[in-house]
């Protein structure tokens, strides 16, 4: 009896140790990277590569360094191929840095109610979001960085395979081709684009989209979708870097609301 109450108070203390630990991680969330009611609430990504042709984005990658990247720091095509899977390229999470979010950011994860886009006017409170936030071992993740004029407002050549398909997508994504036939891929419009996408608990939140005619087409099911992941996996991914190198820093008249040039 007495050797099952020691064992259980052993399990007891683990566990309230365990659990301490993850409190305290989360309570270290960094504050300065929440959204902040004086912040606006989208960036302009054209206006910014305008102005900082040098801007990166950082995009999680949860392996060991030395796993992804080869000796000159250039990400490996078995890391892509393992990593940028054809449905995770449309709505893909990335991170902009220049401003307020660092590389050590990264060990965070927000799940839920924390990674629901802000709307721009609600005030933050972390302690609603604590058991939204996971926190991992920099160790065992990695960051791989990238500019973010490679990928927006980059005209995709899409080829369509049939002139039924190139009838189909001029019908799903209501634009009017000329007429449009196989081949003819310059009459798609599709691109790829970089949008600040503020979240809950990371202000500093962006997305990768593909557009057809100014529409979304992230559906992951769509030939569209497929065809232009490809693309990025085998013609944008391999510029992706270990090291983040020369970049621009925001200033804050992107961010605060009547900031002073």
């Amino acid at each position: 009896m007495l050797y099952r109450l020691i064992l259980w108070l052993k399990v007891l203390t683990h566990t309230c140790y365990s659990k301490t630990l993850q409190l305290i991680g989360r309570l270290n969330y960094p504050f300065n990277i929440i959204p902040r009611t004086r912040y606006i609430h989208k960036m302009d990504v054209n206006e910014m590569i305008n102005v900082l042709p040098n801007l990166k984005f950082s995009r999680r990658i949860d392996g060991e360094a030395d796993e992804v990247f080869d000796s000159f720091g250039k990400i490996r095509v078995d890391a892509i191929e393992k990593h940028f899977t054809k449905s995770k390229i449309p709505n893909m999470s990335t991170n902009l840095m220049g401003g307020l979010f660092k590389y050590k950011h990264i060990k965070y994860q927000v799940k839920g109610r924390a990674s629901e886009n802000w709307d721009g006017i609600s005030r933050i409170g972390l302690l609603k979001h604590l058991k939204f936030i996971e926190s991992k071992n920099l160790k065992n993740i990695c960051a791989v960085y990238f500019q973010v004029a490679s990928f927006h407002n980059i005209k995709y050549p899409y080829t369509c395979s049939s002139d039924k398909e190139a009838q189909a997508i001029a019908r799903n994504f209501k634009f009017a081709p000329n007429p449009i036939s196989k081949g003819m891929f310059e009459d798609v419009p599709c691109l790829f684009n970089v949008s600040h996408v503020p979240v809950n608990l990371n202000y500093w939140h962006m997305q990768l989209s593909i557009t057809v005619a100014n529409a979304i087409a992230n559906d992951t099911n769509t030939a569209v979708s497929r065809k232009a992941s490809t693309y990025i996996i085998e013609n944008l991914m391999p510029f992706g870097r270990r090291d983040i190198g020369n970049y621009d820093l925001i200033p804050e008249q992107f961010y605060i609301k009547n900031a002073k040039l």
